[in-house]
């Protein structure tokens, strides 16, 4: 349902119903069903539901994994008795399903994993340096505060940790670029002046009667944590609608943070209107 939905946000003029219907396999009427409907699970139902989709995904690619192995034995039986014979058709026919000259590639050589519509695989974020850094833009004694993630490949769905800073969020929007898709995450100090003050409550020396006033430390400053996801200008379409898939991934990898920032421009990445959100 959330894959259909955030194609369906992402460009609705190619992705009409009966795309969407063609594409996920269901009927129009479900399609439309599915789009109208406001209904979202709850955070227990959520991660059931992906527990069972991250189950199916990998019995799928097991499937295909044991499938291209038995294919592959296949093949190399046939070129191995072929070679003992002195002919090279028969491993040939083997491979491709058909004799030699009018050879077809079989529609195994493909990946389904890397079909972003047949199966939308979940993001890796496996690489030490990606929980390293975190840990380090997390720790106020370390200098850096901003880290970003950016995709291996155009079609990968590893995640690399790409680039790092002391500069804060001025800095980090400079790397952004309009080609990619990525995921940033920022420690943000700002000072307590343009926040609303604090009430404090003083007793008077007359008993039962107290003041209440307001008070700003203007001296302290506050420290949190934020969230973006950027989405290029010109990034590709399929990178577009799995990078609305693979947020859950990264939230899980990066747990702590204040607010999340959707970004499409340098502008909503801007330093003041972040603090102005934290601040709430």
């Amino acid at each position: 349902m959330d894959d259909m939905r955030a194609l369906k946000r992402l460009d609705p003029e190619k992705f009409t119903t009966d795309a969407l219907a063609s594409q996920f396999r269901v009927s129009p009427e479900a399609v439309r069903r599915i789009l109208r409907s406001r209904w979202a699970p709850d955070a227990k139902r959520s991660e059931e539901l992906q527990g069972r989709d991250d189950a199916k995904r990998a019995q799928t690619l097991e499937y295909y994994k044991q499938l291209r192995e038995r294919r592959k034995a296949t093949r190399e039986k046939a070129r191995k008795r072929s070679e003992s014979e002195g002919s090279s058709s028969g491993w040939k026919q083997a491979r491709y399903g058909r004799k030699e000259g009018s050879r077809r590639p079989s529609r195994f050589d493909s990946r389904p994993e890397e079909d972003g519509f047949t199966l939308m695989a979940g993001a890796d974020l496996s690489s030490p340096d990606i929980q390293q850094a975190y840990l380090d833009v997390r720790d106020d004694k370390k200098p850096i505060n901003w880290m970003i993630l950016n995709y291996e490949g155009p079609r990968s769905d590893v995640l690399t940790l790409t680039a790092t800073g002391e500069g804060g969020l001025n800095e980090l929007k400079d790397k952004l670029q309009d080609e990619d898709c990525s995921f940033a995450y920022a420690r943000v100090e700002y000072s307590n002046v343009g926040a609303a003050p604090r009430p404090q409550i003083a007793v008077s020396a007359v008993p039962g009667v107290s003041f209440v006033f307001c008070k700003q430390d203007k001296e302290s400053k506050r420290v949190k944590f934020v969230l973006i996801t950027w989405i290029g200008e010109k990034a590709g379409i399929m990178r577009k609608a799995k990078i609305s898939v693979h947020t859950g991934d990264v939230k899980k990898a990066l747990p702590v943070f204040s607010i999340e920032v959707p970004a499409r421009a340098h502008e909503d990445v801007d330093e003041d209107h972040i603090v102005t959100r934290l601040r709430k």
